[in-house]
């Protein structure tokens, strides 16, 4: 309904997927836009925000209650009528850089959309 509130929480072992000693020079997520609610003529621009957790969670037990507190540090992406059935690119170097050398715990992230 037109009061919903969406998220999604994402984590990646990047200790056992990147080898040691290696230079992250680029990380994207790619996801792919089954729909948007709102059209462009309604709405535009309407945002996909990537925030990086606080805190860990743990698939099976999380809900919208007990979920992490976000950080304030927003990498975002326009989403457009044409992105509908296609998929995005959304930069995040800096968090995989950050989790990979430890400067930033590795608690996943969340996605909301401007709705939140």
């Amino acid at each position: 309904g037109p009061d919903d509130i969406y998220r999604s929480l994402l984590k990646f072992n990047v200790s056992s997927a990147i080898p040691a000693g290696s230079t992250i020079t680029n990380a994207s997520l790619n996801l792919f836009v089954f729909r948007k609610d709102t059209p462009d003529a309604v709405l535009f621009p309407q945002t996909v925000n990537v925030f990086t957790n606080n805190s860990n969670f743990f698939e099976n037990t999380v809900t919208w209650n007990n979920a992490p507190a976000i950080s304030p540090t927003i990498y975002s992406k326009v989403i457009t009528d044409a992105d509908i059935d296609n998929f995005i690119s959304i930069d995040i170097t800096n968090i995989v850089i950050g989790w990979f050398n430890n400067t930033i715990p590795n608690f996943g992230i969340t996605l909301a959309g401007i709705e939140d």
